[in-house]
C-alpha cells in the first residue's frame, strides 16, 4: 500500500508546484517574467545610454500561429544606444534584447543579449538563457559572457578575473554544456560559461543559488563595461575588429540557435525569419550584405 501511495503523492506534489507557478505568474503567464525585470534593474538601461526601440507590433508580441503553437505567445523588447545624449566619450553598451516566450506548460523561457558598444573594443558579450520544458520536469540555466575572440589569453583578460569566483563559489551547480547543438569548442561561448541543469521550479525562484549567480554574472557585467568606458575609447581598429566580431556572433547564432526550429513550428517559418534578422540577431543580415558586395 505505501508503494501505491508514492506515485499519487509524486503526482500531487507536481500539482502543487504548477499551481504555485500559475499563481506566481498570474495563471497561464510568463514564468521567468522576473528575471526579465531583475535583468533591466541590474542594468539600468536609462544609466546605460539605452532608450528603447520600438518594434513593429507583431514582433514585439504574437500568438501562434502554427498548429503546434496554437497557445504559444512570444514578447521582447530592444534598446539602443541613445547617441543624442549628453555623454561624452563611449557609451557602455549599444543594444540589448530580451525575449519572453510561454507555450502553455510545455515550454518557458527567457533569453536576453546586451551588447556593449564598438568603441569599447571587442570586449565579451552577455548572455543569458533560462527554460522551463514539460511543466518544469526539464529545466536549463545558461548564463555567459560571450568571447569575442577564442585565445586562452583573451579570456585570461577579460572574463576569468571577473567570474571565476562566482562558479568557484556555486560550483556544486555547475555542468558542462553538451555539445550537441553547438559542437564541442564552440567559438562564441567562453570557458566561464555557468551552465546548469536544476532540478524543480523552486530552483528557478527569485533569490535562489542560480537567481544568485544571474545577479553576479549581470552586475559584473555592468561594471566591467563601465570601467572600460572609464578608460576611454579604443582604436579605431579595435573599434572596427568589435563591430566585424559582433556581426560574427549574430551570424553564428542565427545558424545554430536551436530556439529557431522551435519557433518556426511555433510561430511558422516566415515571421521567424524575420524575428531571427530583425530582432534576435540583426547582425547576421549586416554580415551576409557586406559579404555580397566583397564577393
Amino acid at each position: 500500500r505505501q508503494h501505491r501511495r508514492r506515485p499519487l503523492l509524486r503526482r500531487r506534489m507536481v500539482q502543487v508546484a504548477r499551481r504555485a507557478t500559475e499563481e506566481s505568474t498570474g495563471g497561464d503567464g510568463f514564468f521567468f517574467e522576473p528575471w526579465a525585470r531583475r535583468f533591466e534593474e541590474l542594468l539600468d538601461l536609462p544609466d546605460l545610454g539605452l532608450r528603447e526601440e520600438p518594434l513593429p507590433a507583431h514582433l514585439a508580441h504574437t500568438g501562434g500561429s502554427s498548429k503546434g503553437g496554437k497557445d504559444a505567445e512570444i514578447r521582447g523588447q530592444v534598446f539602443v544606444g541613445d547617441s543624442g545624449g549628453l555623454q561624452s566619450g563611449p557609451m557602455p553598451a549599444r543594444r540589448y534584447r530580451t525575449a519572453l516566450v510561454r507555450n502553455g506548460g510545455q515550454l518557458q523561457a527567457f533569453n536576453a543579449v546586451l551588447y556593449p558598444s564598438y568603441e569599447l573594443g571587442p570586449v565579451p558579450i552577455l548572455g543569458v538563457d533560462v527554460l522551463s520544458f514539460n511543466n518544469h520536469q526539464r529545466l536549463l540555466f545558461g548564463v555567459d559572457w560571450a568571447p569575442m575572440q577564442t585565445s586562452a589569453d583573451y579570456a585570461e583578460e577579460h572574463i576569468t578575473p571577473h567570474v571565476a569566483q562566482v562558479r568557484q563559489k556555486y560550483a556544486a551547480l555547475l555542468l558542462e554544456p553538451s555539445g550537441k547543438f553547438y559542437g564541442e569548442a564552440p567559438e562564441f561561448f567562453s570557458s566561464q560559461i555557468f551552465f546548469s541543469r536544476p532540478s524543480g521550479p523552486e530552483a528557478l525562484s527569485e533569490g535562489g543559488p542560480l537567481w544568485e549567480v544571474f545577479e553576479e554574472y549581470c552586475s559584473r557585467y555592468v561594471r566591467m563595461i563601465r570601467a572600460a568606458t572609464a578608460t576611454g575609447a579604443a582604436s579605431e581598429d579595435a573599434s572596427a575588429l568589435a563591430k566585424q566580431r559582433q556581426a560574427a556572433f549574430d551570424t553564428w547564432h542565427a545558424e545554430r540557435d536551436p530556439a529557431v526550429p522551435v519557433f518556426r513550428r511555433l510561430f511558422g517559418e516566415t515571421w521567424t525569419d524575420e524575428y531571427v534578422h530583425e530582432v534576435l540577431f540583426p547582425g547576421a543580415k549586416v554580415q551576409a550584405a557586406q559579404g555580397s558586395v566583397v564577393a
